[in-house]
């Protein structure tokens, strides 16, 4: 019946769906577990490229490799000399091959990355390019000069074809070591995944066997001699359906593992394997946009909510102020009171002054904004602040000459982030108790924001201006990614100077290319 068949189409789905489920939880769980991994690896890269352990572990190496050349002298024979010479040369570009390779990182296949873990992958790419450039490549050279250098001291003969056969040798059997691991592990794979192949398709033909066995023994030990007509066609289906439900499992099964291992077999697997990377990093992205979206949206309505609610008291309480005023003229002893009630109210009036070049609507029109007008305002949206941390907020001259022609509520809300980050930053950080400081400064049409503070290393150098990316406690990530794009917006680009570990952020508001 119609009524049937809808139950059964439910009965499938539902099956369908609670296997898919249970599928996609056994992947989560399983990806879960190698994206910590790797990002366990790139924290530990990071840490060492912060403190600067490549570049230390390079030196120490050419260090103890000049102590042990200068204390190679000629009282040997030539050949000896020579083949000590060669020896540690071979050495010392191991030791160095080695470094090279603890601070490498192989991105994992067969699993997407969150954002997080793009943005820390796509820093590492350009950390590993850097020490490749500055560190690694120049140690070759580096120690040809260093052998060279001994060997004239020493006057000791160094055949150039002999050493360079040396390296070559020394590369090509490094590398086969390498190689030759990957292999094993490849075939170990292999190895594994044949036997659960097999494993799965013996239980699969055994299931079957099984079930036909017990339906046979079923029907052998069924007294049929009483049954006539639909009675028997009833056994029969019931019977048969028994056999037919476990194949068809099973069936579907194998031919879920053939399709994998087609698509294993051949030529687009690897294809196949950066699809479902990309896809899954896709819908990461998507649920991380969708989770931050609603979360702007809520600040959004509810800050509208507010501030016309505020507004409105805010002038309810002007009015009762007026009121107030003829009673205390009237009256001696409300006229204290009156006077710190209205000193309260005026500083908070003052305050909520303070945002109205933030209002877009109010400000619709593009003005000089200067400098000396943005420096005034922050020192005193900030002033109580920066005096209880103990920071100094500076301008140079350069600075208070400065103007940028725009909306002020483009450019103000901005200096605003970046005066209230580098506060925060700058209190946390205990040695520079003292002597910390912000400063405003201008370099040529560009205007920059710095402080003496922590710094944002090149790990997080892109990803501070990305939506919902925080390293502050409590923070939501949004300041800087709202900045940048509402200076893109009028024609202006909000950048970060590269990192040195001696000096901390520097902020840079400059006119975009096609506006400057």
């Amino acid at each position: 019946t119609r009524q049937d068949r809808k139950t059964l189409l439910s009965y499938f789905r539902d099956t369908t769906l609670e296997r898919k489920e249970k599928l996609r939880r056994q992947r989560a769980r399983h990806v879960r577990v190698r994206r910590a991994a790797f990002g366990r690896e790139l924290d530990t890269f990071f840490e060492a490229a912060n403190a600067r352990v490549p570049e230390t572990s390079v030196d120490l190496v050419f260090a103890r490799a000049d102590e042990r050349f200068s204390s190679l002298s000629g009282p040997r024979g030539e050949g000896d000399l020579s083949q000590l010479f060669l020896d540690l040369e071979t050495e010392t570009r191991r030791e160095l091959a080695a470094i090279d390779e603890r601070h490498r990182v192989a991105r994992p296949r067969g699993f997407g990355l969150t954002r997080q873990l793009q943005r820390d992958w796509d820093a590492y790419r350009l950390e590993r390019h850097r020490l490749e450039q500055d560190v690694f490549r120049p140690a070759a050279p580096r120690l040809d000069e260093l052998v060279t250098n001994h060997a004239t001291r020493v006057r000791a003969d160094l055949d150039e074809r002999r050493r360079l056969d040396h390296a070559l040798k020394n590369t090509s059997e490094t590398q086969r070591k390498r190689t030759g691991s990957l292999q094993r592990e490849t075939r170990g794979e292999l190895t594994q995944l044949q036997e659960r192949v097999l494993a799965r398709t013996r239980a699969g033909l055994t299931a079957l066997e099984q079930a036909i066995r017990e339906t046979v023994s079923d029907f052998e030990r069924t007294d049929t001699a009483t049954l006539k007509g639909q009675d028997l066609n009833r056994m029969r289906a019931d019977f048969e359906e028994r056999i037919l439900t476990v194949a068809d499992a099973q069936s579907e099964q194998l031919e879920q593992l053939r399709e994998q291992l087609k698509s294993v077999a051949t030529a687009d697997s690897t294809d196949s394997v950066e699809l479902t990377d990309a896809l899954e990093e896709e819908l990461e992205a998507l649920r991380e946009r969708e989770t931050a979206g609603l979360e702007l949206a809520q600040v959004g309505m509810a800050l509208g909510i507010v501030h016309h609610e505020f507004s409105s008291t805010i002038s309810g309480i002007r009015n009762s102020i007026r009121q107030l005023s003829r009673w205390a003229d009237a009256n001696r002893s409300l006229q204290q009171l009156y006077r710190e009630i209205r000193t309260n109210f005026d500083h908070l009036d003052g305050y909520l002054t303070l945002f109205t070049p933030l209002d877009r609507r109010l400000q619709r029109r593009r003005v000089q904004v200067a400098g000396s007008d943005i420096h005034t305002f922050l020192a005193d949206l900030f002033g109580d602040r920066l005096d209880r941390h103990g920071v100094e907020l500076r301008a140079t001259p350069r600075f208070l000459d400065a103007t940028v022609f725009g909306f002020p509520s483009s450019f103000y809300p901005c200096f605003v982030n970046l005066v209230d980050n580098a506060i925060f930053w700058l209190a946390s950080r205990r040695d520079t108790a003292g002597n910390r400081f912000i400063e405003l400064d201008a370099d040529g049409d560009a205007l920059t924001v710095a402080d003496n503070g922590p710094g944002i290393p090149a790990r997080d150098a892109e990803a501070v201006f990305e939506m919902g990316f925080t390293r502050r406690p409590g923070g939501r990530g949004m300041g800087l990614y709202i900045s940048r794009r509402t200076l893109e917006d009028v024609g202006f680009n909000l950048s970060l100077d590269p990192y040195e570990q001696s000096r901390g952020a520097t902020f840079r508001i400059s006119p975009s290319v096609e506006n400057a």
